[in-house]
């Protein structure tokens, strides 16, 4: 039941204003307070569980998985990329931000900063090598793919 609804009757709008004790003035007046209170004390919940606990599920299931896999393909396009071009983590992963920015074109602000990535068949080899490590998703380990059955709980063997 929603409190609204129970508490509906007893809800009414009057000409005279009144001031509230935190301020607040209103022409509101509600007059159900022991009519609803067992509302109020016993609110059903349900739906919101159910709603919350999907977007949890969703979350787990979906996302986060998609975000674990972008991180794993990101790592691998820096180490390949720094198998072409030596460089430090951060440098690595401006230059895989500046791909994905600028559809694998250069700017001229990551040229000027990084010269060797001007030399010819350097940024060429780095944008293959990248894309080759976003398409590639190297086989899931088995002990792992054992642990996660969506539809069989946590803890429980079948």
């Amino acid at each position: 039941m929603v409190l609204v609804e129970e508490a509906r009757e007893y809800i009414t709008f009057t000409s005279r204003h009144t001031t509230y004790p935190d301020g607040v003035v209103s022409n509101f007046e509600f007059n159900g307070n022991e009519q609803v209170l067992p509302v109020w004390r016993y609110l059903d919940l349900g739906p919101h569980v159910v709603y919350l606990s999907n977007i949890v599920k969703r979350t787990l299931t979906e996302q986060m998985r998609e975000q674990s896999r972008y991180l794993c393909n990101h790592g691998r396009a820096r180490q390949a990329l720094k198998e072409v071009v030596e460089m430090p983590d951060q440098q690595a992963d401006r230059i895989l931000r500046s791909i994905e920015q600028n559809n694998g074109e250069l700017s001229n602000a990551l040229a000027k900063q990084m010269p060797i990535l001007s030399e010819p068949g350097i940024w060429t080899e780095i944008i293959e090598t990248v894309s080759l490590a976003f398409q590639e998703d190297p086989p899931a380990e088995s002990h792992i793919l054992d642990r996660y059955h969506p539809s069989r709980p946590a803890g429980r063997e079948s």
